[in-house]
């Protein structure tokens, strides 16, 4: 939920509005929503029934870009990382693509 845009936050939650999911979003960038209970208690109605299991504010997933230049040379990359279950400092490389 601390990354999903209100148009996200909007479809997930019944009965929220655009402007309840945009003014979320904003407060978010402030204060990232700690657990799934934190975010219900900042949704204008925190009594509404969500599926949580379909909720998180974390990711394991990201996604990288990068971009590098040298004069006139431009070198781009992308890569898909995953974080390690295992606990490791290192994520997994799903997929990496150079341009």
């Amino acid at each position: 939920m601390n990354t999903a845009p209100a148009e996200v936050i909007r479809a997930l939650v019944p009965g929220m509005d655009s402007d309840a999911a945009a003014k979320l979003v904003a407060d978010r960038q402030q204060t990232p929503f700690g657990s799934i209970a934190d975010f219900k208690s900042r949704l204008p109605h925190p009594e509404v029934v969500i599926d949580e299991t379909a909720l998180d504010v974390k990711s394991d997933w990201f996604e990288i870009s990068i971009e590098a230049r040298q004069g006139d040379t431009i070198a781009r990359a992308r890569a898909l990382l995953r974080r390690s279950a295992s606990g490791s400092a290192w994520p997994v490389v799903v997929w990496q693509t150079v341009e």
